[in-house]
């Protein structure tokens, strides 16, 4: 196959590597592997940093020298659009004058205080949220179910939080020593609700018992997506092409977070 006008031999020969591993596949597979390879040639970006992977097996009986691309695994925080609205969900007309904001009924023109307008979440589609929500962080860790020590390596852990007992408040030690204890004799994690301004994550509450002896902490793995739902490049092996499923940067800020 001639070289396309300005396309760099070596980019021409994998292009040309790709199409004949097409023309070999069952036709049910033909057609999906074609759209992939019309994409690549639409330029679709797979993104990451270039490097070279040099790899030598566990037993020495082969070894790969391949050029890859990488990047950090991310979940984006929540994006929103908002609305405001009275307590009961009537529209609301926002006056900005001069660096002072007033909110009044659009229905009956009454000027209304902060406390009777809150914010409800605008979808993409135009649909607002039936219910009222608020940016917050969760001041009650209420730990309502357990579940094994190893489910969390089936989580992406978006951040660990420390948690000592309050040391203004004496006698708390003994206490706080027994949930570690107990969480750590059973190899369970404590789960509960926790929330960051429109973030609401699964906090799984864990004994940090890698200090030192005769130290004791408690840390929670902040979790709201399995491990396998945020890979974005994944090599399918029936079509030979990676697949690019980028992260949706909206979120709903209503909906439940996955089951744990």
């Amino acid at each position: 196959m001639p070289r396309k006008k300005g396309k760099p031999a070596v980019d021409q020969a994998q292009t040309d590597i790709r199409e004949a591993f097409v023309k070999i596949l069952p036709k049910e597979k033909r057609e999906e592997a074609e759209k992939a390879l019309k994409d690549l040639g639409k330029g679709v970006k797979f993104g990451g940093y270039k490097a070279t992977l040099v790899y030598r097996s566990c037993k020495g009986d082969f070894s790969v020298t391949m050029p890859i691309r990488h990047e950090m695994l991310k979940v984006p925080d929540v994006k929103i659009q908002t609305v405001k609205r009275t307590l009961d969900g009537g529209e609301v007309r926002v006056e900005r004058i001069r660096g002072t904001t007033k909110y009044y009924d659009a229905k009956t023109g009454r000027e209304l205080s902060p406390k009777e307008v809150v914010d409800y979440q605008v979808f993409p589609d135009g649909r607002i949220s039936d219910k009222p929500i608020k940016a917050e962080t969760t001041r009650v860790f209420e730990v309502k179910l357990h579940r094994p020590r190893e489910i969390v390596n089936d989580w992406f852990v978006e951040g660990i939080m420390e948690i000592w007992p309050d040391p203004e408040v004496p006698g708390l030690i003994p206490e706080f020593q027994k949930i570690f204890q107990d969480l750590k004799d059973n190899n369970m994690v404590g789960v509960f609700t926790f929330q960051r301004g429109y973030n609401r994550y699964h906090a799984l509450l864990a004994p940090a018992d890698y200090l030192e002896e005769g130290k004791i902490s408690l840390i929670a793995y902040l979790v709201r997506k399995k491990l396998c739902d945020v890979h974005q490049h994944v090599i399918d092996l029936a079509i030979g092409v990676v697949k690019v499923t980028p992260l949706s940067e909206f979120q709903d800020f209503e909906a439940p977070l996955e089951p744990i």
